[in-house]
């Protein structure tokens, strides 16, 4: 994640904003942080974000976005931590277990 004293542009793994996030939900997700701060217009940022699906890349954005906006003014950590935005979700994937498929998934029942 870089954060640069710019015009606004926002570039992820190479690529415009509009381009990565296709959906208008995952964008507005991804900007949330940013248009909450009055540095909106006034930085430049690119990042590079990789696994999960695109919404919880959107979410890692948001929060790596509204990290380096703490570094830069740290006036604006009350706004974030007030709408939780620094906070990491604690969720893991739950592991593999012996003699099952997956986690949960077990083999189908036998009747006879």
């Amino acid at each position: 994640m870089k954060l640069r004293a710019g015009s606004g542009e926002i570039k992820v793994i190479g690529k415009s904003f509009d381009q990565y996030f296709n959906v208008i939900y995952y964008r507005s997700v991804a900007i949330r942080s940013l248009a909450m701060s009055p540095y909106a217009c006034l930085v430049d940022v690119e990042a590079h974000v990789t696994g999960g699906g695109l919404k919880g890349q959107a979410e890692a954005f948001s929060q790596a976005v509204a990290r380096a906006l703490v570094n830069f003014d740290p006036k604006l950590e009350a706004l974030f931590q007030e709408e939780k935005m620094l906070e990491t979700d604690p969720r893991k994937v739950e592991r593999k277990k012996y003699g099952l498929y997956k986690a949960r998934k077990n083999r189908p029942y036998k009747r006879r």
